[in-house]
């Protein structure tokens, strides 16, 4: 008899707790939570300047405080101060870091001759590479890291970053020289895009 009243006050207690669970999470009478929005991304370029090349035909986007020109072919990118002090020095430089980001044209034979013999690891420099979107195109994206000091300033454990977008006649070469600039060059890389007419 005492285990069949057990049995009984179980069977009880497990009705009514199904009944306190359902109580407790039925949805009716129960206005839903609202769901949260979502944040929309930031765009940390959103106040940059654009900067237009008719000659090649790409636009990107650069930092408030930077400033582009022109040394001899090369279209320099930096800090204001910096590309005005480069100027004013008719763009001797030093160290090539002085340059810190720079669009270079090269032809497919200076491409052959200059790009494809550095873009190798030897002895001074290891090179990685990998590949990136560009303009909407898939194109090559070299680390460099000096090993030992070299010429024109670098020092072991500096770095160039270097993506090579292929054009009509050559290749776009979007050089950064001074790795202190990486978050900022990787989103003028984001932002550049091809320009056709």
């Amino acid at each position: 008899m005492k285990s069949k009243n057990i049995l009984y006050l179980i069977v009880v207690l497990a009705i009514a707790a199904v009944a306190v669970l359902m109580w407790i999470l039925w949805p009716q009478g129960r206005s839903p939570s609202p769901s949260p929005n979502p944040t929309p991304p930031v765009d940390e370029t959103e106040n940059w300047q654009t900067y237009n090349n008719e000659e090649y035909g790409f636009a990107m986007k650069y930092p408030e405080g930077w400033t582009n020109d022109r040394c001899a072919k090369t279209i320099v990118f930096g800090p204001k101060e910096k590309i005005e002090a480069l100027k004013a020095n008719d763009c001797s430089i030093s160290m090539a870091k002085d340059l810190i980001l720079t669009i270079n044209f090269r032809t497919t034979q200076q491409y052959e001759e200059i790009i494809v013999p550095f873009r190798k690891t030897d002895e001074d420099k290891n090179v990685v590479l990998d590949k990136i979107m560009v303009g909407g195109l898939e194109v090559p994206y070299y680390k460099i890291e000096y090993l030992r000091d070299a010429s024109m300033g670098f020092k072991a454990g500096d770095m160039i970053t270097d993506a090579l977008a292929p054009m009509k006649d050559g290749y776009l070469e979007i050089t950064l020289l001074d790795n202190q600039y990486i978050d900022i060059y990787n989103l003028m890389i984001d932002n550049f895009q091809f320009v056709t007419d």
